[in-house]
């Protein structure tokens, strides 16, 4: 019943869970339950390996989130296409190798050709990271979208020639708006550039 489901979910919650308890529930039908499994730090490797493949995204995403999932598992995940929950997970784990960070900054730029917007946040977290190598960084500096660009500026691993690229950012910009008689966006550029 619907209480037996509550009770499986508080069960796999609690970091104090057996592996084989969590094992067994990694098997459950109930995404709800499968989801807090998915989540808890003390879930085998085993179980882990199997809910990163679920068809679900917000179960990958809580896999991608937990702290004591694999590096190999972790870096699976770069290897298929992935959904926003799942890159802003990885970004969010620490445990996450530095790696990995390349392949879900590409991942991210490439999926977002033709929109006119990408995940800031997701793109955030990534910036925040401590062990972020300076090639991410450079992706993002050299990506189409000047939200993730601007992102990218803010940080200390850019690689110099990076940053000399993106001081042109703001050149083009006022030049663009002058070039097109814009008013109003030559005086925004004007004042961000004063």
């Amino acid at each position: 019943g619907v209480g037996d489901v509550s009770v499986q979910a508080r069960v796999a919650g609690n970091p104090c869970t057996p592996k084989e308890v969590l094992a067994r529930l990694s098997t459950c039908e109930d995404d709800a339950v499968l989801h807090v499994v998915a989540g808890n730090p003390n879930t085998p490797s085993s179980a882990l390996k199997t809910l990163a493949e679920n068809a679900r995204p917000f179960i990958r995403a809580a896999v991608a989130s937990n702290t004591s999932t694999p590096s190999n598992i972790l870096e699976s995940f770069v290897d298929v296409v992935i959904d926003g929950g799942v890159a802003f997970s990885l970004a969010s784990n620490p445990s996450t190798p530095p790696h990995c960070l390349v392949g879900v900054v590409k991942h991210l730029i490439e999926e977002a050709r033709g929109e006119r917007q990408v995940d800031e946040d997701t793109f955030r977290k990534i910036s925040a990271r401590e062990d972020l190598p300076s090639e991410a960084v450079a992706l993002m500096a050299r990506s189409r979208y000047a939200n993730v660009r601007w992102i990218a500026a803010t940080n200390s691993r850019l690689p110099p020639n990076d940053l000399t690229i993106l001081s042109n950012d703001l050149l083009q910009m006022i030049s663009s708006a002058i070039a097109e008689d814009d008013p109003i966006r030559r005086e925004v550029s004007m004042t961000q550039c004063g």
